[in-house]
């Protein structure tokens, strides 16, 4: 897996733009990891899969992130800071080091509970590209169930996932992020006005693709100046360093 270059970031961009949240993140993965077989970055772990993203991004932007955040009980607006090997939960490593292997297709789990066997893997992109065709949350969360768990029993008794009680779906649920924490990355924060505290999801693959789709549109902007100033293509444009495109346009308006 490499650092994602100027113009594949670009293709990216322009390929992802009418695709789901979860397309686009094996999108970016199959774009940084092209050696790789698409069925086995889908199969990745979110936690695995969100992992390889904070690196990429990383690698793309730089390690430092700053997000926003509304106090649910004033509504005071927060202005976080923070870097990317604060919100892994994997060990640090070089991105161009990262190479997904069959390793990190996830393997069964077992999960014993109130006389109930379950045996299930941890969700996967896949699953996420499936279940975001709904728009119900509970039908959602249905059909993870029915995806995941592989096999359940109460004693004897064969138990499809939709006959599972709601004890053995909520310790399943915590026995899955427990297996995959960065799948569920929660900030702490306090409000600086009114002293709330409370947990705010970050959703890297949002994220990113934010930042992916402004600098997309920053970079095609500097091509257009360029090109009308140089006559150069976007090709030889875009193969510029960030500093010399630069340099070139402050010429520019100089």
């Amino acid at each position: 897996m490499h650092a994602l270059t100027a113009a594949e970031l670009l293709a990216v961009w322009e390929n992802g733009s009418a695709l789901s949240s979860p397309r686009r993140a094996l999108l970016i993965l199959g774009a940084a990891a092209p050696e790789s077989p698409p069925a086995e970055l889908g199969r990745l772990s979110i936690g695995r899969r969100d992992d390889l993203l904070l690196q990429l991004r990383a690698a793309a932007f730089g390690p430092h992130l700053e997000a926003t955040a509304t106090c649910p009980h004033c509504g005071e607006k927060l202005e976080m800071a923070f870097n990317t090997d604060e919100l892994r939960s994997l060990s640090p490593a070089n991105v161009g080091s990262v190479v997904p292997t069959r390793t990190d297709v996830t393997a069964p789990l077992t999960l014993e509970c109130d006389d109930h066997s379950l045996t299930f893997r941890l969700p996967d992109s896949f699953d996420l590209v499936e279940i975001t065709t709904g728009s119900d949350l509970a039908q959602a969360e249905t059909a993870l169930l029915r995806r995941c768990v592989l096999s359940a029993r109460n004693g004897n008794h064969v138990l499809t996932p939709d006959q599972l009680p709601a004890p053995v779906v909520t310790a399943l649920a915590a026995r899955l992020a427990e297996a995959d924490p960065q799948a569920d990355l929660s900030l702490s924060l306090t409000c600086p006005a009114c002293d709330h505290h409370w947990a705010e999801s970050f959703d890297i693959v949002n994220f990113f693709w934010r930042e992916i789709e402004a600098w997309s549109v920053r970079l095609l902007r500097e091509v257009h100046t360029l090109a009308a100033a140089y006559g150069w293509s976007e090709t030889e444009i875009v193969a510029l360093s960030p500093a010399r495109r630069r340099l070139y346009l402050e010429m520019i308006a100089s």
